[in-house]
């Protein structure tokens, strides 16, 4: 959201923001670890991307308390081939839906 400060920001924007912010370094500090010649410091970039994805969890969780639209998104079924219908190709063998998260209440 750039051009606004944090004040002007609603709640909702900056979960988002957050949200954004910590898939990205989960990014980061994998390519890290993967990089890294030592098996230490593999592990350690690996245990603070696994704290990162706790925060992303965190931070789904609080958005979809806030904005009831993006919640009803995790609710509906996930449609097999969703993506290949829009380049004309499906595949051969579509997995099956995956089961719908709970509503959080």
């Amino acid at each position: 959201m750039a051009g606004k400060s944090d004040t002007e920001r609603s709640d909702v924007a900056r979960i988002r923001a957050v949200l954004a912010r910590e898939l990205e370094t989960i990014n980061e500090y994998e390519a890290f670890a993967e990089d890294s010649s030592s098996p230490e410091v593999r592990a350690f970039f690996l245990h603070l991307a696994a704290e990162e994805k706790e925060h992303v969890s965190e931070a789904t969780h609080m958005l979809r308390l806030l904005d009831k639209g993006q919640d009803a998104h995790f609710t509906k079924p996930f449609v097999a081939g969703h993506f290949q219908q829009a380049v004309g190709s499906v595949p051969a063998e579509a997995p099956a839906p995956a089961e719908p998260v709970p509503a959080v209440t």
